[in-house]
Parts: structure tokens; sequence; C-alpha cells
């Protein structure tokens, strides 16, 4: 038995932002859920002001992938989920379809262990776009942290030449579930919603989300994208136009800031934000191109 059901039995398809979830939403309700997408997971800049970094949280990763189903609990808790207005968040024919869900994306990926560098994919997923749109956060969440965790150690054990180095993090690591405990916390600690849908069930938090740039990046132009979210999809999908504005102007600024000969790390550099996506779609104008994708 793999090491994600010895510790986590319960569905993990929850653990995920809630605008992967209503972007996924938003392709479904256009009938674009099957359009072919290619997302890249990579880092920007080496952290520990490095050159290099030890890739690592794959076996997690497939672990989840193979076993990621929408069960029964996940989905009721979709269905009582609401809107800004009161009304549900999720149709019933869109839950009903998460209840069939199979992944069956093409995953590419660096071996663990392997020294992988910026701006080299460490994971490459293929596949339909709602598929892989859903799956991007828990990838980042597992491939991030324990990619940064073995680079920390390569170096460490670069510095003792030899010498043996035992790992003693136990009682400074971000909890056995940090993600989870973090939004519990934050909660606590006075925030009035979290992203996390998978904290949202378990401790009753108030799920609130966006949209992620490949929601803009999926479509030929901004005024297209703008569009399936300014009309009657606008008042099921429930977003934001600010934020869409506010997003938009954010990937632009971003795509032409990596784009420049000076690649500088993401705002704020903290290793912490070790890992990154980016996306591209088949067809059309986009067809050539990537795009990066917090």
């Amino acid at each position: 038995m793999g090491v994600i059901k010895q510790l986590y039995k319960p569905s993990l398809a929850l653990l995920t932002d809630l605008y992967q979830l209503t972007m996924a939403y938003g392709y479904w309700k256009l009938g674009r859920a099957d359009d072919q997408s290619v997302f890249h997971l990579f880092f920007r800049k080496a952290p520990f002001g490095s050159g290099y970094a030890i890739a690592a949280g794959l076996e997690y990763a497939i672990e989840v992938l193979r076993d990621l189903r929408f069960d029964r609990e996940d989905c009721e808790y979709l269905l009582s989920l609401t809107g800004n207005d009161g009304k549900p968040l999720f149709e019933k024919g869109f839950v009903d379809a998460l209840s069939k869900f199979e992944f069956t994306c093409d995953v590419d990926a660096i071996p663990e262990g392997t020294a992988v560098f910026a701006s080299e994919p460490l994971v490459r997923v293929t596949g339909p776009i709602l598929q892989a749109q859903i799956i991007e956060t828990v990838l980042l969440n597992l491939i991030n942290f324990q990619t940064l965790v073995a680079t920390k150690s390569a170096r460490i054990c670069a510095a003792a030449k030899g010498e043996a180095v035992m790992e003693f993090g136990l009682r400074r690591a971000q909890g056995i579930d940090g993600a989870l405990a973090a939004s519990r916390s934050a909660y606590i600690g006075g925030c009035s919603a979290t992203s996390n849908v998978l904290a949202g069930r378990l401790f009753g938090i108030p799920v609130k989300g966006t949209h992620a740039h490949s929601w803009i990046m999926s479509f030929d132009s901004e005024p297209e994208a703008f569009e399936a979210l300014r009309g009657g999809d606008a008042q099921q999908l429930r977003f934001s136009c600010r934020h869409v504005r506010h997003h938009s102007r954010r990937a632009e600024r971003d795509y032409h800031r990596d784009a420049s000969e000076q690649r500088g790390p993401p705002r704020g550099g903290h290793p912490a934000r070790l890992g990154r996506s980016c996306v591209s779609f088949d067809g059309g104008p986009q067809a050539a191109r990537r795009w990066w994708v917090s």
C-alpha cells in the first residue's frame, strides 16, 4: 500500500483550490472539457541562492493521480456550495460528471533525486484541460515542498563533505498535513475564507476563489475570455470581472517580464515559492504558446 493511502484514506480529490473547480466548471459549461492542453511544472530560480534543485515528490504525485476520484461525500459537499447570490455554485450535471471522473492525462516527469534547473519542466501533464486544471494545485503542493527539502538536504550533505547527516526536522515541520492545518489555523487567526476545498469540507470553512491565468490564456483573446464570464455563463460561474481584469494584467506583466533577458524570481523571491507551472493549448493562435501560471 502506498504512503498516501496509508496516511490519507479518504478521497483527496478536493485537495485543490476552489478556482480550479470553477474553471473546470467553466470549461464544462462551454463544451471545452476535452480540449487538449499541456501543463508544465517548473521553477524560475533555484532556492537558497543555488544554481540547481533536487526533484522530489513524484512518488506521492503519481499515487494521488492514479487513485483520483470524487466520492459521494465530495460530490455532496460540492452541491452544497453557493455563490455570492445564494444560488448553487455548481450545476448537478457538472457534479455528476465529476462523480465519473477518471484521470486519463499523460504524465512525464524527471525522476526523484535528479538535479534540475530553472525553467526546466519537472513534470509535464498532457490531456483534457478539465483534468489538467483540477490537478494543478495538488501537484504543486506535493512537488514544491518535497523538492525544496531535498534541495536543502543536498546542499547540507555536500557541505558535510562525506560526513553522515541525519534529518531531525519533525518538531519544526509544518504539521503532518501542512496545507490543511494551515487553512484551519488561518481561519482561527481571523481569515474569513480559504481556497482549500478539502479544508472547507473537513472544517466547515467558507471557500472562495477567482480564476487562474490559464483561464484567460485558454482563449484566443482576452475579450473572448471576459465575454465567457460576462455573458449568461457568468451568472453560473460566479466569477468577478474585477478579479479577471486584475489577474489578466498581472499575467501580461509576468509574461513580458519573463520574456526579457533578465529573469528574476517571482515577486518576493521566497524559497517557498519554488514551484510554478506553465500551460499551452493545442489549436488556433495558442498552439505555439506557453504561458507562466501561478
